[in-house]
């Protein structure tokens, strides 16, 4: 949650210490949208709990986010893998299992989002 904490602080444009009128811009430029979090060791969410408790602990950490980011949209921005998984299976069948699909997916929404606001920033 510290990282949340420190996104919202970019995200209001309170951290802007000794920073020149465009950084500050940009620091303002940061969007809900342009949030992606990552919860790895899913899998060992998974061995350690039933299915009760991931469904819990995953309700939990959506609702966390929410508190501070009420925009945030669940199905794209909050991503649940496992990296170790990823590699094996990449390793072992040279395929990309679904989470790391997932994860390729979310980089690849939010990589012409950060163009567009970039070009909103230095153009307009």
């Amino acid at each position: 949650m510290r990282i949340v904490h420190e996104w919202i602080k970019l995200y209001k444009g309170e951290k802007t210490n000794n920073n020149s009128n465009k950084q500050q811009q940009q620091i303002r430029s940061i969007t809900a949208e342009s949030a992606l979090f990552v919860c790895n060791k899913w899998d060992e969410v998974e061995r350690q709990a039933n299915e009760n408790e991931e469904r819990n602990l995953q309700t939990l950490i959506v609702s966390k986010l929410k508190d501070k980011i009420t925009d945030l949209d669940e199905e794209t921005q909050v991503i649940r893998m496992s990296v170790s998984s990823a590699a094996q299976a990449q390793k072992k069948f040279d395929v990309i299992n679904d989470d790391l699909n997932n994860l390729i997916n979310g980089i690849q929404r939010l990589l012409p989002l950060c163009a567009k606001r970039k070009t909103q920033l230095f153009y307009s």
